[in-house]
């Protein structure tokens, strides 16, 4: 929990409980799809709070006894909320006249978090005339959601000034207070010794108000005092070694994302240099007539793919670049009303489509497999010859092209047309056979392969053993490369451009935000690169997926791929195509976020695009936003503890200088002590009490020092000498406004990680 940023006290409004610990008499829920406990301990203020899992468009409810409102002299609504702030809707109704208030995101009052309450107040004069009845806390997503709701009362009398929502030092001599109070009554002091304020400084979107102080901060506990309220928190000494020059080129293909919803926006809001068309739900895609099947993801059924070529089109006119996944199995979707297993025709299942069609999840009432059928009802065949004569009439190819998705597990997530498990040379021939017809067709795009979904098949085949018994032990990744490289080299054709994988770390990739998990999560990035990583899971604990790679229980994947393409098949690229470290609505997945993108453009990867792309406003969405223009050159950056910070800096060519620096640690800001690095900086930031929106500052000067609060990850950019200096702030909106495009609708879920098998038997297929 973010102890530093909570509120405590009170206004000076008169309170009216509506819940404390439990509903006051005469209120009642009338919620609506979704289960809603309002006895629960989780997150309460007090000793329980109201825990929520609303469903589709469900709402916790409550019902007033009476009606309230300015009307009846309740000016004011105070509440605690944690839950995804773009997620939930607030909203007040009138049984009496039938009035709806104006629907209102919760984190448009104030920034929010999902594992940490926030005190909220709302001025009920802005919600119209009525005799109010109802609040309703509902979801806004259609997918649902989870949040907490505790501590409400209506407030009766001149609510006053509001005050402040949270307080924390953003820079050796600077505060910044979040909401809108007064600033002649503010008081700070470090370690009970009174700091002066030099000048206050306010700023919008959301409101806040900077404080320059008349001295330099040291490490200490700090208290920001308003009229009613105190904030606290320590202030931690780290330090960190910049380089004096750069070490290697970024590659500016790091940045990417996956079928968003709202293509333009997403790029706006993001800065995404790449565009996947991915995942399982492409994978059946027929090109030619259209229809497309997301196989397990979502009961084996076809819908409408969408146009391939219309959405590589209108990739490009974001500015950024398409990577496109080609069909590589033997079938594809015929139609868009067909599916693998309808109860019509293999009775009763265990789950099937909520939403009326008769399309069952391919296991009987007691989980066990069906066996599938004939794909002929509702697929077609497909082959290379149809996908070298599909692409001779694409007038523009794909900037990046791989072969399939996920192949290796292709007899779970796709078993209703492919039962076999894949085998070695199954994936070796696909790729070999579809990667030809790519390169005579599109010579020009970058080829990737084999797209392997996660660290177990890195090294085995579904087929198990037996399979790789029979290639004499050889782990398949090095076994793949080598058959490539031998088959590119006699046939004067180099087909892998690079070698993608998908990766998903073990224990994170959910939406829990629990402490532990949280912390774990942000350890969890070191298995990108570290050698003395020892992985938290059965990687770590018991590893048994290969037994001929060197410290087989540390992951340390970006050098471990390289150091086997270096062995293997030298100038060959490598790519990341899949990655979530989990809870990108949560502060943990969004600084993770931040961190992971450093960390590829510091260990030298040459693609990567996220699973699947980040939520609008979320903490993972401003985490790529501040890469957005990083930087072209790498700069080392040395001395730092990794499981606290991340700190990553680049260079472009006219010198200017990009640092971006993350702050892990939940409770303590930190004072980064970074020798050399001075002057007049842009500084933009996300996290702490800001959750996922991102701010630029005032005009910053930086001399040797630089303090990143709790939870959060600042962006400090130095420009070159002949460039001018940072202007005003300028507006971090909602980017422009969303266009249609024929994107394919976004995969419901694509499958990551396998659990580990177990040694004896086959690879299961994923969960």
């Amino acid at each position: 929990m973010l102890s530093a940023l909570l509120l405590s006290g009170a206004i000076g409004a008169v309170p009216t409980p509506v819940y404390a610990d439990a509903l006051a008499p005469g209120w009642e829920s009338w919620s609506w799809n979704g289960q809603y406990d309002f006895a629960s301990p989780r997150l309460a203020d007090g000793a329980a709070a109201i825990d929520c899992v609303a469903g589709g468009w469900g709402a916790l409810s409550l019902r007033a006894p009476a009606p309230f409102g300015p009307r009846h002299g309740q000016n004011g609504l105070r509440f605690q909320f944690a839950g995804p702030g773009d997620g939930v809707w607030f909203i007040l109704e009138a049984d009496g006249d039938g009035a709806r208030s104006d629907q209102v995101l919760i984190g448009s009052f104030t920034p929010v978090d999902d594992a940490a309450l926030t005190e909220i107040i709302v001025d009920l004069t802005a919600f119209g005339d009525h005799d109010w009845t109802r609040i309703d806390f509902m979801d806004a997503t259609g997918n649902g959601a989870a949040f907490v709701v505790d501590a409400l009362d209506l407030l009766s009398g001149d609510l006053g000034p509001l005050g402040y929502t949270a307080a924390e030092a953003v820079g050796p001599a600077r505060l910044m207070l979040l909401g809108s109070g007064d600033p002649e009554v503010v008081r700070v002091t470090l370690d009970g010794a009174a700091v002066g304020i030099r000048s206050a400084t306010p700023a919008d979107a959301p409101a806040r108000l900077y404080l320059d102080l008349a001295a330099e901060l040291t490490p200490g506990r700090l208290e920001v005092c308003d009229a009613a309220r105190c904030f606290t928190q320590p202030l931690v000494a780290h330090q960190a070694a910049l380089g004096a020059a750069p070490t290697h080129e970024i590659s500016p293909l790091i940045y990417g994302v996956a079928v968003p919803g709202d293509l333009p926006g997403a790029v706006a809001e993001t800065g995404a240099t790449v565009v996947r068309w991915g995942g399982n739900a492409v994978s059946l895609y027929d090109p030619v007539g259209r229809a497309t099947n997301a196989g397990i993801d979502w009961f084996f059924e076809n819908r409408d793919g969408g146009d391939a070529v219309a959405w590589m089109d209108a990739v490009r006119a974001t500015g950024a670049r398409p990577a496109f996944t080609l069909p590589a199995l033997d079938w594809v979707a015929a139609d868009t009303t067909g599916c693998g297993f309808p109860e019509d025709l293999f009775g009763p299942q265990q789950r099937v489509d909520p939403y009326g069609r008769d399309c069952g999840n391919g296991l009987d009432p007691e989980g066990n497999p069906i066996p599938p059928g004939d794909p002929g009802r509702y697929a077609r065949p497909w082959d290379v010859e149809q996908a070298a004569a599909w692409m001779d009439t694409v007038p523009v190819p794909p900037d990046i092209t791989f072969v399939g998705n996920e192949i290796d597990i292709a007899g779970s997530t796709h078993r209703d047309v492919h039962p076999a498990p894949t085998t070695y040379e199954e994936q070796r021939d696909r790729f070999l056979a579809f990667g030809t017809a790519v390169k005579t067709a599109w010579p020009e795009t970058t080829l990737a392969g084999p797209s392997s979904c996660c660290w177990w098949y890195y090294w085995n085949s579904a087929a198990g053993q037996p399979d790789k018994d029979a290639h004499g032990g050889e782990d398949f990744l090095p076994w793949f490369l080598a058959e490539v490289a031998a088959a590119d080299a006699r046939d004067g054709l180099r087909r892998l451009d690079v070698l993608d994988v998908h990766y998903y770390p073990d224990g994170v990739f959910n939406d829990a935000t629990d402490e532990a998990t949280r912390a774990r999560r942000l350890r969890s990035t070191r298995s990108l690169w570290d050698p003395t990583y020892r992985d938290e899971g059965w990687i770590g604990a018991d590893q048994w997926a290969t037994e001929r790679q060197p410290d087989r229980n540390t992951v340390m994947l970006l050098p471990r791929l390289r150091a086997l393409l270096d062995r293997t098949y030298p100038g060959t690229g490598l790519g990341v195509t899949e990655w979530n470290f989990g809870a990108e609505r949560d502060l943990s997945g969004g600084l993770a976020v931040a961190d992971v993108l450093g960390i590829f453009g510091r260990e030298g990867l040459d693609l990567a695009t996220y699973w699947t792309s980040p939520p609008a406003a979320s903490p993972a969405a401003a985490a790529f936003g501040l890469y957005a223009a990083f930087g072209t050159h790498s700069v080392p950056v040395d001395g730092f503890d990794p499981d606290r910070l991340g700190v990553f800096a680049a260079r472009t060519d006219d010198g200017a200088l990009t640092v971006i620096i993350v702050n892990k640690d939940p409770a303590a800001a930190v004072r980064l002590a970074l020798p050399g690095l001075s002057g007049r900086a842009r500084v933009e930031r996300f996290g702490g009490a800001l959750r996922g929106a991102r701010v630029v500052e005032p005009d910053v000067v930086i001399d040797g020092a630089v303090v990143v609060p709790a939870y959060s990850a600042a962006r400090l950019h130095f420009a070159a000498d002949d460039e001018p200096p940072p202007g005003p702030e300028p507006d971090l909106g909602d980017g422009p406004p969303p266009v249609a495009d024929a994107a394919l609708p976004a995969p419901e879920a694509d499958l990551g990680s396998a659990p580990p098998p177990t040694p004896d038997a086959a690879a299961p297929a994923p969960d």
